[in-house]
Formats: structure tokens, sequence, C-alpha cells
């Protein structure tokens, strides 16, 4: 009953197709662009590669495949690499994520089998410590912060042994990793090790594993610089913002036109997934997960014919929100929509080179990672928001 009670008392926005009054949209235009043309250190092939910026202007490029930091000075120029592959000090067996915190210190999250870790580096990007993550009884598989790092979100699993089911999560966070919010869980099938080099087998895993994608299992949270926590479920245009303290605070609905999911979209999922499996593979593994596995698991996985509504969240540096509506995995061309701080519709826009899945807003600029015929390039932009 108090659950009901606090969720009428909310103050719901509805918001209809077109917004209303005039409507804005943002244009990104392109500041400063760098290339693999510029040498070796600017070549980034991961399937996971981020970017971030320090309030001076620096830029840091995460390159998850060679688990280093690319620190690039205000021009693009590079300065150095920070940690490599390894067990050292500053080091990493599998980079995950890295931010910057509103105090500029730099959190790299590392996870690999059973083990997550935390790094912390200064503005400098000099290392300062290494801790082991886990919240209670789950292991750590992704994880971001909010820029005062009292909360975290990220995703964990468990695995039911009697059951020979992994259980993953969507969890809301404090800062001692303590659980505040379930957002969404699901059951996969486990791996059976006497079949670990069977591809049909992997062909069921991976393809349970993509079936909770096209049924609408996954969850998005966005952490705003002013305080505020916006989260949502990829299956309803339903969103809900929180307070800095994570009271509920307003709920945010928008009416939408289906967006038909075609076959050529479907089919263009292969490689990104292909490529993200190979990246935590052993070596004799690999050879067993080809292209061909993975687009049998895809066709398997039966993805529904029109698209759920929502595929990301970001906060711009105001503190309004875009909400991913549509990711074109064939054209790489993604569709925003813009809400004020009050939750209002005020417009859309479209971005092309899947740059919005990396795009972060600081220091006046938008930063993201472009991919552009194959390589990556790291764009800053200036924000124009335009009636």
């Amino acid at each position: 009953m108090l659950v009901l009670c606090l969720l009428c008392s909310l103050n719901l926005v509805e918001n209809g197709l077109k917004p209303k009054g005039p409507a804005r949209t943002i244009r990104l235009q392109e500041d400063l662009r760098v290339t693999p043309s510029r040498g070796d250190e600017y070549l980034w092939t991961g399937p996971n590669v981020g970017v971030d910026a320090l309030a001076d202007g620096r830029m840091i490029v995460v390159d998850d495949r060679e688990n280093r930091l690319v620190l690039l000075d205000v021009n693009g120029q590079f300065i150095r690499i920070v940690g490599g592959t390894g067990e050292g000090p500053g080091e990493f067996q599998s980079l995950r994520s890295f931010q910057i915190l509103q105090n500029q210190q730099g959190l790299a999250f590392d996870h690999q089998g059973p083990s997550s870790s935390l790094s912390t580096f200064d503005a400098g990007l000099e290392f300062g410590d290494r801790r082991h993550v886990s919240a209670k009884g789950v292991i750590l598989r992704s994880l971001n912060f909010s820029g005062d790092s009292r909360w975290c979100w990220g995703v964990a699993s468990s695995i039911d042994v009697t059951r020979n089911v992994e259980i993953t999560q969507v969890l809301l966070m404090n800062d001692r990793f303590e659980v505040q919010e379930e957002l969404l869980n699901w059951e996969t099938m486990t791996l059976d090790p006497t079949k670990i080099s069977d591809g049909n087998h992997w062909v069921k895993f991976l393809s349970e594993r993509l079936g909770v994608l096209s049924l609408g299992k996954d969850a998005f949270v966005a952490f705003a610089p002013d305080g505020s926590i916006y989260s949502a479920r990829a299956d309803a245009y339903d969103i809900l913002k929180q307070d800095a303290g994570m009271e509920p605070i307003m709920r945010i609905t928008k009416k939408y036109q289906p967006i038909t999911f075609t076959e050529e979209e479907v089919a263009a999922l292969v490689d990104p997934v292909h490529e993200a499996i190979l990246s935590q593979l052993p070596t004799q593994l690999q050879e067993i997960v080809t292209k061909g596995v993975v687009r049998r698991a895809t066709e398997a996985a039966e993805f529904p014919r029109v698209k759920w509504p929502i595929a990301g969240l970001r906060a711009m540096e105001d503190s309004q929100l875009l909400v991913i509506h549509n990711a074109d995995a064939r054209t790489g061309v993604a569709t925003a929509h813009l809400f004020d701080r009050s939750g209002k519709f005020v417009g859309a826009f479209d971005q092309p080179h899947k740059a919005l899945n990396t795009i972060v807003f600081k220091n006046g600029f938008a930063y993201a990672i472009e991919e552009v015929d194959g390589d990556r390039h790291l764009v800053r932009y200036q924000i124009k928001i335009e009636t």
C-alpha cells in the first residue's frame, strides 16, 4: 500500500508524439576529430571503446582491447598511455569502463571471470589504489557511478548450481555496493563444461542471451550533474526521475510510433556481437564461436518485428535528458528525444556513426567515439540547441 501511495503521489508528466510549442533540436557541430591517421596511439579497435574528459579539456580514450587509457591534450595530441594488460599497479586484466568524477578523480572498472576491481587515478592519471568490489551474493559485471560517486548502477550475475541457470540483475547501489533497487532480472542457461567445444551448444547458449534482449529485458540509468537519477526499462516509454537522495519525484511518459525491426538490422547485429564475444574468450574457444555460430544464435533468438521504445539514457551537462529511442545497427544512425528538467518533451534529433552509444557532456562540449568505415574516431562537438 505504501508503494502504491508513493507512485500515486509522483508528478506524472505525459508527453505526446510531438512537443507542445515550438520544437527544439540539438545540432552537434564537429569541433575536433582525432583519427587513426595520427599514429599507432590513435588506433583503438576494441568493441567498447569509450571517452571521457577532464575539466581542463584533456581527453581520455578507453581502449578496452589493449586494456589501456590514452591521454590526449585539448587539441587531441598524444600525451601518454596509462595501463596495459597485467596485474601490476595501474594495469588491467579486462578493462570495462573508465570515468572522471566531479572531483576529477578517475575510476576504472576491471572485470574478468569471477573477479571485479576498481582502480583510482588522480587528475594526472597517476595510479592511486585498487580494490576488489562485489555486491552481496553477486558478481559485478559492469559499473557506472554518479558524478559525486554517491550512487552507482551496473549489471550483476550469480549462478544457481542446482538449476544450472545464471541470474542476471540490473541494480542501483550506493557507494558501498549495497543494493538500493533492482530494476530488472532474468535467467539464462549456463555453459555446460563438457560441451564447451560444441558449436551447437554455443548456439543455444548465445540464443538465450540474445533472446533476453529480443524480449526487451534491458534497463538503463543516467546520473545528471544536478544529482537527479533517471532510470527506465527498454520495453516501456516510462522513465522514473529520482532526486539526489534517491527519492522518486517524477514519472515521464511519451507516446511513440512503433519502429519496424527489419531483417537487415537483425543481420547487422552479428558482427558487433561476435566482436564483443571474442574479446572475452580465450584463444582456443575463438575458433569455435565463429560468425556462423553467432548468426545462427541471432536467428534462433527470434527478434520482434518492432523495436522496444528505449535504447539508452544520457544526461546532458545542464541535466536535461536524452532518451535514445532508436539505434539502427545497420546504418549506425540513432534518434534521440530531448526532455527538459521538468520532464517535458521538447524535440528530437538524429546522430550518425553510433556516436550516442558513448557520448558524454562536459566542459560545454559533447565527446563521443564515432565508428567510421571500421575505424574509431574521437570527436568533440559544439552543442547547438536550435528552434
